[in-house]
C-alpha cells in the first residue's frame, strides 16, 4: 500500500501515473504466477524457496534504493537491523528443519547483502550526523 500511495513521487519525472500503476499491477500478477510456478517446480507447497528468493531480492533492492537516492529517505538503521535479525532467525530455523544447499547459499547471500546495507547506513550516519 505504501508503494501505491507514495511510490509515484519517485518516478513521476520519467513515467506517467497510469503507466506507474499499470506496471505495478502487471508485476504483481506476473510475480503471483512465478511464485506458483516455483512452488510447483521445486515441489514446495509451503513456498519456502520463493520466500528466500524474494528476501534475497529485497536485500539487493534495499542497497540499490539507498545508492539511487543517496539518502535515508524511507530507510533507517532499525529497518536494516530488524531485517537482518528476522532473516537470520528464519534461516537458522530452516537450516535446522529444512536443510538444503540452495537455502543455505541463499541465506548466506542474504546475510552478506544485509550486512552491506547496515554498513552503508552506518557510514551515512557517521558522515552526516555531525
Amino acid at each position: 500500500m505504501q508503494f501505491l500511495i507514495y511510490g509515484y513521487k519517485e518516478y513521476k519525472k520519467i513515467i506517467q501515473r497510469k503507466v506507474f500503476y499499470s506496471s505495478f499491477f502487471i508485476t504483481l500478477v506476473v510475480s503471483f504466477f512465478t511464485i506458483l510456478a516455483m512452488m510447483h517446480e521445486f515441489k514446495d507447497t509451503a513456498g519456502i524457496y520463493a520466500a528466500f528468493f524474494q528476501n534475497l531480492m529485497m536485500s539487493g533492492l534495499f542497497i540499490a534504493l539507498f545508492i539511487q537516492r543517496g539518502n535515508l529517505s524511507g530507510q533507517s538503521m532499525g529497518i536494516a537491523v530488524c531485517k537482518m535479525v528476522g532473516t537470520a532467525l528464519a534461516a537458522v530455523c530452516f537450516y535446522l528443519y529444512f536443510r538444503t544447499p540452495l537455502i543455505t547459499i541463499i541465506s548466506m547471500a542474504i546475510f552478506i547483502y544485509d550486512w552491506i546495507y547496515i554498513v552503508l547506513i552506518y557510514r551515512f550516519y557517521v558522515k552526516y550526523a555531525k
